[in-house]
């Protein structure tokens, strides 16, 4: 799949491990980089192991989705957007995405 960044800034916290692990911590840190390999990875939202719990968000907020980080105390998401010429009800076709931001859900 190919990953997009909101901005310059986020994406180079999303890509240096130490940046990461500055602002979130060791065990975050590594989780983080494991969801950005495997979106990297995947061919498209479909190919997502279902570990990473990914889920679109409300109506309200079309094309949003987000994987877990971490969920127990400190339930972090990685927030993206579906981009390009995809159906949302379909994520087999959903091959481009732009991380939005990494945030707590729920608390």
């Amino acid at each position: 799949m190919q990953i997009l960044y909101k901005n310059r800034q986020l994406e180079k916290i999303l890509t240096d491990f130490s940046a990461l692990r500055k602002k979130y911590g060791g065990q975050a840190a590594e989780k983080i980089m494991q969801r950005i390999s495997e979106l990297d990875a995947a061919e498209s939202l479909d190919d997502m192991p279902k570990s990473a719990r990914t889920h679109p968000h409300k109506p309200t907020q079309m094309g949003k989705f987000s994987v877990d980080i971490l969920k127990h105390k400190h339930p972090l998401r990685l927030l993206f957007f579906a981009e390009g010429d995809c159906k949302l009800e379909d994520r087999s076709t959903i091959k481009i995405i732009r991380i939005d931001e990494i945030a707590e859900i729920h608390s």
